[in-house]
């Protein structure tokens, strides 16, 4: 198989399981985003680029939480390192049309953080966990029901 070489810096990225590859995305995300899919069928890299539809932009975003449900990445807060800001909200990437969508933030929402853990829990929820809000350490869990697009926290 043919190698690929990354030059974006080892400790900020995700990669994610998908079908029949798994992606991976370098460094933060940007309104127009390069990320990287290798094919388990065809041992092949391709390339793609995301994009947002309705001007629906986010910048400069890293140390987030990922997860990956049907044909939808989610990615939840991070940091922003040219404001370095923490933050909460929840955007999804279709990984078809490469198209970034931000999600409602309806019910008990999380606190802004980053380096949190994100699973998928029974194919309907996303489980968040823990993360840092640059004065402590987070030790709290979160439910997103992907149905009804609402959050609770789990005490």
């Amino acid at each position: 198989p043919k190698k690929i070489s990354f030059s974006s810096d080892p400790q900020v990225f995700t990669i994610h399981l998908w079908r029949d590859s798994f992606s991976v995305d370098l460094g933060h995300f940007t309104e127009q985003q390069t990320a990287y899919r290798y094919n388990f069928n065809n041992k092949q890299w391709n390339r793609f680029q995301t994009h947002f539809l309705n001007n629906n932009s986010f910048s400069y975003i890293y140390a987030h939480a990922t997860a990956v449900y049907n044909n939808m990445m989610y990615i939840f807060g991070g940091k922003n390192y040219k404001t370095n800001t923490y933050l909460s909200g929840l955007w999804c990437l279709n990984l078809e049309s490469y198209n970034w969508k931000r999600q409602e933030l309806k019910g008990y929402y999380p606190s802004p953080r980053e380096h949190a853990a994100m699973t998928l829990h029974q194919r309907s929820s996303l489980i968040l966990y823990g993360g840092r809000n640059g004065k402590e350490n987070l030790n709290d869990f979160h439910i997103y029901r992907i149905d009804n697009k609402m959050w609770l926290q789990i005490d």
